[in-house]
Formats: structure tokens, C-alpha cells, sequence
């Protein structure tokens, strides 16, 4: 039964009985292994995972076979991630001619990884070698493999009818690419909680925390690879939190918003594919002179990271790199104090430290 599930998984043949979210759409990735894999075993293809929000595709992930040394945030395993073509990373690619894609959203998602990376993508008719083929089978599965896979040539995606948002198909790329899911990362547990009581039976392993991470780059809320606050809930209630109640906010606004990477998603990518040591060959240089975490982009200018400015990014604006994305007047309340609006209506949002609550007095108001 089970090595029916994986075939018909495969060839995007989902059972009615599995998990279903309120926007009726299935999610699942495969996991590579590239020069770990077992040739005994079976290709681990994921079960299909409800999501809840409408672009953040969440998946399965079967992390059993991975050995210890495997990094689970930058896919750096031999063979994982794709080799350059002409001195650039290059994956190559194709349409199946069969499946009716939406080949818009598809390259609306391609062009928006090109336009922030150094990675090429080319479509071919070369089915020789390996490359991305963009297909569909329900309409409601999204579905890629993680990185790059030695035993394979055609590298499926699956974009379902309901999977054509840009953040869907940059996230499926993302993937493709080596990006694995941001809320399983080793250090998870300073920002976020899990509230296992809330996940669905048979859910748990969605949240297993991975122990070998690359953190050199920091933490990111608004990551497209990041799940959704209530992502295979069973009660309609949080099984993700955030540690800093002012942080719940992130994840619930990039969820609500159609938007690609993150800056730290696209360093994550430079970094992988070393796109900075790439340009700066191209751009004559010996060094990066960007700072404050900033990088040297493709038009030899740096790409400041936010809150800084400056033809090297030298000048700092502001420290909170989530500033653009929280309220204007989101605080955590631990003492009495006065709090005035003065540029009604930007909603207020007041939180309060665990095993407190707010106690509000109206001095003055207007209906």
C-alpha cells in the first residue's frame, strides 16, 4: 500500500481521504540525498500536508535517512546543488507539454529568483541531461524536490491550478534550489514555540527540529520558506507562536501578502551558489566592500540590507530588520503608561508579557 501511495504521489494522484485545508489545496516536497542515498531504499516521497494561509506551501519532509553532518538550512551536500553552466549555477528546464501548466506564473516566479540572484535558468529540449520539469496533476497539488538529485533526470514540479501565486512557485523554486523550510532550523527554538497539542495526529514530524544548520544567517519570520501560524492545525488554533508576541505579527502579514524573497532568503541563495565571489570576478574586484551584512550585487553597486544606506551601505538608517513590516505603534505594555494615536486610524496593537493582560482606560474618544 505504501509503495502504491509513493507512485501515485508521483504521478500527482492524491486520495481524497488525505489532509485538506480550507483553500482546498495539497502541498508536498521530496526529499534529496544525492550521494547519501541508499540505493536499497525507495525515493522517500512526502505525504501531503494541509495548509492553511494561502501562498506558504508547507510540506512533509522525511529527514530519517539524512546522516548527522547534513545541513538542513543550505542544502551543501555534494551533488545537491546544480553545477555551474558557463561560470554560472544553471538549471535547466521544461514544460510538460501534456500538463496544461500555467507557464505565466511559472516564469513570473523563474524571472523574480533571476532578477535577485546569480542562478540561470534555460529551458531545453535536452532530456538527456538533468533539468526542472514544471508539470501538474490535481489541481491542487504544489509539489518539488529539494535540491538537486543524482539519480534522477527529470526533476518534477508540480504546480496545480491553485499554485500559481508568485510566492508558491518562488517558494517551489526555492526548493528546487536546496532551500529547506525555515521553522525547522537548529536554533527554531529562540524565536518560535510549537504548540504540539494543536498539530494534527500524525503531524509531529512536520516540526522536528533539525540539528545541523548553517547559522550565518540570521532567523527570518517573513522567510518564504517559513509555515503559516496554524499549519496543520487540528482545532483551528496557533501551532506555530513566536517567542516575542510583537514577532506573531511577521508571520501573519507575509502570509496575507503575495510577496518573493525575503533579503535574507536572497543572501541565503548568493551564499549558496556563491553568486558574490561570481561578481565580484565580474566586477573587477578583489573583495566585497559592502557592509553591515550588506553584498555585492550583479551591477557591481552593493545591496544594502534593510535598514542601512550609502554606496556601501555604511549608514545605519534603522537595527530592526523587520522594521517595513511591523505597526507603527506595536509595544509590549510591562508598566502603566499613556498611549496616544495621533495618526488614527493605523490600527494599535498592544501586547503584554505571558500571564498578564491589558487594562485599558479611554481618557477621550470619538465614534
Amino acid at each position: 500500500k505504501e509503495k502504491e501511495k509513493e507512485e501515485k504521489a508521483e504521478e500527482g494522484e492524491l486520495e481524497e481521504e488525505e489532509d485538506k485545508d480550507e483553500e482546498g489545496m495539497y502541498f508536498g516536497d521530496w526529499e534529496t540525498y544525492n550521494n547519501y542515498q541508499n540505493s536499497s531504499m525507495p525515493m522517500p516521497v512526502s505525504r501531503y500536508g494541509a495548509h492553511h494561509a494561502k501562498w506558504k506551501a508547507n510540506m512533509h519532509e522525511n529527514t530519517s535517512y539524512l546522516p548527522d553532518d547534513v545541513s538542513r538550512k543550505e542544502t551543501l551536500r555534494i551533488g545537491a546543488l546544480w553545477p555551474d553552466v558557463n561560470g554560472w549555477p544553471t538549471l535547466y528546464y521544461a514544460f510538460d507539454e501534456f500538463a496544461n501548466v500555467n507557464r505565466p506564473s511559472v516564469m513570473r516566479g523563474i524571472d523574480h529568483i533571476m532578477e535577485h540572484t546569480c542562478v540561470k535558468f534555460l529551458e531545453t529540449t535536452n532530456f538527456k541531461q538533468k533539468y526542472q520539469l514544471f508539470t501538474k496533476g490535481n489541481d491542487n497539488v504544489c509539489q518539488a524536490y529539494i535540491g538537486r538529485y543524482q539519480q534522477i533526470t527529470a526533476h518534477k514540479i508540480y504546480i496545480g491550478k491553485t499554485c500559481t501565486s508568485l510566492g508558491v512557485v518562488v517558494h517551489e523554486l526555492c526548493h528546487a534550489l536546496g532551500l529547506h523550510h525555515e521553522h525547522q532550523r537548529y536554533d527554531r527554538d529562540d524565536h518560535l514555540h510549537i504548540n504540539l497539542q494543536n498539530v494534527k495526529d500524525g503531524r509531529d514530524s512536520e516540526f522536528i527540529k533539525q540539528e545541523d544548520v548553517d547559522l550565518s544567517i540570521k532567523f527570518d519570520f517573513t522567510s518564504i520558506m517559513h509555515y503559516s501560524l496554524k499549519v496543520f492545525t487540528k482545532n483551528n488554533k496557533k501551532t506555530i507562536i513566536t517567542r516575542n508576541p510583537l514577532d506573531l505579527q511577521l508571520i501573519d502579514r507575509m502570509t496575507s501578502q503575495i510577496k518573493g524573497l525575503t533579503y535574507r532568503d536572497k543572501i541565503l541563495i548568493n551564499r549558496m551558489y556563491k553568486c558574490t565571489d561570481k561578481w565580484l570576478v565580474q566586477c573587477n574586484r578583489s573583495s566585497d566592500p559592502c557592509e553591515n551584512d550588506s553584498y555585492l550585487g550583479a551591477n557591481c553597486k552593493c545591496v544594502c540590507s534593510p535598514g542601512t544606506t550609502g554606496k556601501y551601505c555604511s549608514d545605519v538608517v534603522y537595527t530592526d530588520y523587520y522594521a517595513e513590516f511591523r505597526r507603527g505603534y506595536d509595544e509590549i505594555i510591562t508598566t502603566s503608561k499613556i498611549i496616544s494615536t495621533p495618526e488614527y486610524p493605523i490600527r494599535v496593537t498592544i501586547e503584554t508579557t505571558i500571564n498578564h493582560f491589558n487594562l485599558v482606560t479611554y481618557e477621550n474618544f470619538k465614534v
